[in-house]
C-alpha cells in the first residue's frame, strides 16, 4: 500500500523541526561542523530524508535565519495593531525585543551576536531568492522601530524625527546590550537581586530620553 502523502500542514511542522534540531546543532558544534550528515543523525533518518524538505545546507540555514527574524517581527506587527500611543507602543516593543533575546538565545546568538552567514552573504548565489526575501523580513523589524521612535519624537520633540535611523541604531544597541549581558549572565555579577526586576528597570529607563515618558503615556 503506497504511503499517505504529508498535508501541507505536516510538510511545514516537519521542516520547523527540521530547522530546530539543526540550530541545536550549529550553536552546540559552530556553523562550521554543520552538515546535513550530523543532522540526519540526529534526527534518527536517513540524509537524503532531508533533501525532501530542503534543498541544501544553505536554503535550511536561510530558513532557520529567516524564523527568527519572522518571530521578532510578529511580536512588533502585534503591538502595533493593539496598541495607539506611541510611548506605550514603543516601550512595549522594547519589552519584547528583550523577552526574545533571553527566551531565544540560540536564534538571538545567530541573528545578531555570531560571526556566521547573514542575508547579505547569500546575495548573488542561488539561494539569493531566498536570501532577499529573509532580508525583507528582518528589514520589516527594523522599519517597525525607525517608525516607533520617529512617532515618539513627534508626540514629544525630544529631537527631531528625521534623526529616527540614528536614534534607532543607539536604542537598539543598548537593547542588544541587555540581552547579550542577560545571556552571558554577566548582569548579576555586576549587581544583586532579583535578576527579573533588574532587567525590567534597565529596559524601562530606556525611555528616560524620550522627555517625561509617565506623563505622555497617559495621553
Amino acid at each position: 500500500m503506497p504511503k499517505k502523502k504529508s498535508t501541507p500542514e505536516q510538510v511545514e511542522a516537519e521542516r520547523d523541526r527540521i530547522c530546530d534540531i539543526a540550530l541545536d546543532i550549529i550553536c552546540e558544534e559552530g556553523y562550521d561542523c554543520f552538515s546535513m550528515r550530523r543532522l540526519a543523525a540526529r534526527l534518527g533518518i536517513a540524509a537524503k530524508t532531508i533533501y525532501n524538505y530542503f534543498t541544501n545546507k544553505d536554503e535550511l540555514y536561510l530558513k532557520i535565519l529567516a524564523k527568527g527574524f519572522d518571530e521578532l517581527a510578529r511580536r512588533y506587527d502585534a503591538i502595533f495593531k493593539t496598541c495607539d500611543n506611541p510611548i506605550e507602543r514603543l516601550s512595549q516593543m522594547n519589552r519584547a525585543y528583550v523577552d526574545f533575546g533571553i527566551s531565544n538565545p540560540n536564534y538571538y546568538n545567530i541573528m545578531f551576536n555570531w560571526n556566521v552567514p547573514k542575508f547579505i552573504d547569500y546575495v548573488g548565489t542561488e539561494q539569493g531568492i531566498a536570501a532577499q526575501a529573509g532580508r525583507h523580513i528582518a528589514r520589516r523589524v527594523i522599519d517597525l522601530t525607525i517608525q516607533s521612535i520617529a512617532d515618539v519624537a513627534a508626540l514629544t520633540g525630544c529631537f527631531p524625527p528625521k534623526q529616527a535611523p540614528y536614534r534607532t541604531l543607539q536604542h537598539w544597541s543598548a537593547l542588544h546590550g541587555i540581552v547579550s549581558l542577560y545571556n552571558s549572565r554577566i548582569i548579576p555579577v555586576v549587581v544583586s537581586g532579583n535578576l527579573d526586576k533588574v532587567v525590567a528597570r534597565m529596559v524601562d529607563d530606556l525611555m528616560h530620553p524620550f522627555a517625561d515618558t509617565d506623563s505622555l503615556m497617559q495621553k
